[in-house]
């Protein structure tokens, strides 16, 4: 049987799950260790619209005086919860929520959160500087976006992300890896020949053989 062996709870866990804002929105981007010095690293995200840099070998537990037990946290979004945040409040166009899972590519990490463009972390010594290096061009629906890279080794790389924009249709998004400032492409340049119809929450893209798969209704 499956045994629980460790755990990792935030510390302000009382008031993002009272305000709908805990983990569990997205899923966990497992890390290669050639920018983390080492260390096996893995990054989730919570709905509060914060990034968690976890080391998979001690995830650290509970803290309830700050999250100093796991290597990183930083906030993605602008806006953390507080004794004077409500429900009602932290869901829409006020906040920046962050669903599905972060993606890698050569010491970058990609997260698209509700509200605002797509932003891209850089590793540097050891751990992400919470500071953006980059962003996209334009600002992201109500459910964010979710992303994934295609790249050939380190070159060629580019971050392709789904978004349900708030006018209801799906779009996607070809950003340059190396700067995601630089949209190469996305569904709406040219929509009579590539525009999707509604769009589908928390969709994320796949791209195999050559081909972008991606879901509308």
């Amino acid at each position: 049987t499956f045994q629980v062996m460790d755990t990792f709870t935030p510390s302000d866990a009382n008031c993002i799950d009272h305000d709908d804002l805990e983990l569990g929105s997205g899923s966990i981007a497992l890390l290669p260790t050639d920018f983390t010095n080492g260390n096996q690293f893995a990054a989730t995200t919570s709905k509060e619209g914060r990034l968690y840099l976890i080391d998979i070998n001690n995830l650290g537990g509970y803290n309830v005086a700050g999250d100093t037990q796991i290597p990183q946290e930083f906030m993605v979004g602008e806006v953390s919860c507080s004794t004077t945040t409500t429900p009602v409040a932290a869901d829409g166009p006020t906040w920046d929520r962050l669903y599905g899972n972060p993606s890698y590519w050569n010491g970058n990490l990609y997260a698209a959160a509700a509200n605002i463009p797509l932003k891209q972390y850089q590793f540097k010594g050891g751990l992400l500087s919470p500071t953006p290096v980059a962003e996209s061009p334009s600002s992201y629906g109500y459910r964010g976006g979710n992303t994934v890279v295609s790249s050939n080794g380190i070159q060629n790389a580019i971050v392709w992300a789904y978004e349900k924009q708030v006018s209801g249709i799906g779009l996607l998004h070809a950003y340059d890896a190396n700067s995601v400032s630089n949209e190469i492409w996305n569904t709406q340049m040219n929509p009579t020949r590539d525009g999707l119809g509604e769009g589908i929450n928390f969709s994320t893209p796949v791209v195999v053989d050559g081909r972008v798969i991606t879901t509308y209704n």
